[in-house]
């Protein structure tokens, strides 16, 4: 994975049994489990996979502002996996927003998104929708310049 995590008992314990609040890197490290389990779930030998689970600092700079293309984790979420990002249904994206983890999952495949949101309140709609609009334009972005670029480097 692009960056190295250091958990301890405590910490894991206090987020996940307690209900404590969680910081990004518990939540990125519950993530990589469901990514292990997806790896070994191959079909014929080809590495494909239905999902890809993006790291919460994908969300969080495009969230802060910067432009996701120009940071090398985020770059190595997209290409130095064994599968091609592109051809996934679901790409989910974990962001904190108002002090609670919410998911935000594309299909790819249905043009559709779903939001899973804790703490759902009608007075959250807004901020999920312009969300959703940042997430969106940048995971274009990124599959546009990582992908084309790949494309035409290959030509």
């Amino acid at each position: 994975m692009p960056r190295f995590l250091v958990l301890t008992g405590t910490e894991l314990i206090s987020s996940f049994i307690e209900g404590k609040d969680a910081d990004s890197d518990i939540v990125d490290a519950a993530f990589w489990r469901f990514r292990q389990i997806d790896a070994t779930t191959l079909s014929s030998d080809i590495p494909v996979r239905w999902r890809n689970f993006m790291e919460s600092d994908f969300g969080m700079n495009c969230l802060a502002g910067y432009s996701p293309d120009m940071i090398l984790p985020v770059l190595n979420q997209f290409t130095k996996v064994d599968y091609y990002v592109p051809s996934c249904q679901m790409i989910i994206m974990h962001v904190l927003v108002e002090h609670v983890w919410c998911a935000y999952m594309f299909d790819v495949h249905r043009t559709e998104a779903h939001v899973l949101d804790p703490a759902y309140a009608a007075d959250r709609f807004h901020a999920h929708q312009e969300i959703y609009k940042m997430l969106l334009g940048a995971l274009h972005k990124c599959i546009d310049y990582f992908f084309s670029r790949m494309a035409a480097e290959a030509n």
